[in-house]
């Protein structure tokens, strides 16, 4: 293994890791807008007694908590949702013209590509998303053998979609220019 290359995880793994982020993201959101919104309570003489003595001793410190718990919620729901991969290719770039997805709702394998697809977006084109169950010409072509992508008009994946394959595919194919046209290649 190279430097620009690191393990493959799982993408059920990938999944769980997301769920609790969001999880975890959203505790701390909700924690960290409770206690910003005491301290507006606060502010304006209308939290009970008890409590305001207690707050009157760690104010500060539960003001700066309660940000810093809504800065991290954030983080956490910002990253849950926007899964990155530290592999790089050699050549940076978007690769290909065209990707669709064939799928079908109700689909794991298809939600996992669809989020294999999310991590690598920045060398792919965007996906155009297609339901087999909504075309019976699609549905009897692909049966129950989805997802299937399609690169440039090509079927390259079809059931299960593999990260390897699909980072050997990216590294091994020649970014397109800045006009979205694919260089011509050279002869040696």
């Amino acid at each position: 293994m190279n430097g620009n290359q690191s393990p493959v995880e799982s993408t059920s793994d990938r999944a769980r890791t997301r769920r609790f982020a969001h999880a975890a993201g959203t505790f701390l959101l909700v924690l960290g807008t409770a206690g910003l919104v005491a301290t507006a309570l606060h502010r304006y003489d209308l939290l009970p007694r008890r409590i305001e003595r207690w707050w009157l001793r760690a104010g500060t410190i539960l003001i700066c908590s309660s940000v810093a718990c809504v800065l991290a919620g954030c983080r956490l729901l910002w990253n849950s949702g926007h899964p990155r991969t530290g592999w790089r290719p050699r050549n940076a770039g978007v690769r290909f013209h065209s990707l669709v997805l064939y799928k079908r709702s109700e689909c794991p394998l298809c939600d996992e590509a669809r989020e294999l697809i999310a991590i690598y977006r920045k060398f792919l084109p965007p996906p155009v998303e297609v339901d087999v169950d909504g075309d019976p010409r699609l549905a009897e072509k692909f049966g129950t053998c989805v997802p299937v992508i399609e690169i440039d008009g090509k079927i390259r994946f079809r059931g299960q979609v593999s990260e390897v394959l699909l980072r050997r595919l990216i590294d091994r194919t020649v970014p397109n220019e800045p006009g979205g046209r694919r260089p011509l290649p050279t002869r040696r």
